[in-house]
């Protein structure tokens, strides 16, 4: 049964990222005014000790916490988020681009009858990795409608579906992964679409250990080992 989706509200946690939520938040913009559907995104300032705040443009609503959670900071902007039919919650990262059919791609999942939609993410900079590690992951990384991996960077599902099985949990890491094992088991269908990767960066100094920055670290110690 096809479903279609009438509103999105989008969640940006962001700790200290004053020099990339910038142009996260213009990537938002050049995807939002490709859809017709009200979109609203919320940043979420989690203790954050720089300039953040004064990158946050009028058109974005800003919540300010102090968790360093990405789990808590992601349920924060959520929390007011309206629910019903047809609407959908979706979420990127701070240091992240999503692209411009992202929104159009959340549309697509509703109208295949999916209740969450679990993207894939590319490499936005290589900055001073190695290359042979890059090679490494992008060799190793399924960019196939099979491919089963799961980012908070490129993430998205109905209200229903994520207040049926209690949203995002105050996890410090991996509460995406929680998130999407919970949907399963509630029986949600999920979209494991690779049609709207976002752009996320390798840089070293990442936010959580076992982020996408972290994930590069550990490849790269395995083959200087």
């Amino acid at each position: 049964m096809e479903s279609t989706v009438g509103a999105v509200w989008g969640v940006v946690p962001a700790r200290n990222e004053e020099e990339l939520i910038g142009a996260c938040l213009d990537s938002l913009r050049r995807a939002m005014d490709r859809v017709s559907v009200p979109v609203a995104v919320t940043v979420v300032l989690d203790d954050c000790t720089d300039a953040t705040a004064a990158r946050i443009p009028s058109w974005v609503r800003a919540v300010v916490v102090r968790h360093r959670s990405a789990g808590a900071a992601r349920r924060a902007g959520f929390r007011d988020a309206p629910a019903g039919s047809g609407v959908w919650y979706a979420t990127t990262d701070a240091d992240s681009l999503v692209p411009p059919t992202w929104f159009e791609g959340i549309q697509a999942s509703a109208e295949a009858g999916h209740d969450v939609r679990a993207g894939t993410v590319v490499v936005a900079d290589r900055l001073d990795r190695d290359a042979d590690v890059i090679s490494r992951h992008d060799a190793a990384y399924r960019q196939g409608a099979d491919h089963r991996h799961i980012h908070g960077a490129n993430l998205a599902l109905s209200a229903d579906s994520y207040h049926a099985i209690g949203g995002f949990r105050a996890l410090p890491e991996h509460e995406d992964v929680d998130l999407i094992a919970r949907c399963l088991a509630g029986g949600r269908s999920v979209d494991w679409s690779a049609t709207t990767p976002v752009a996320t960066s390798a840089r070293r100094d990442n936010r959580v250990s076992a982020g996408f920055g972290g994930h590069l670290t550990r490849l790269e110690e395995e083959f200087t080992s």
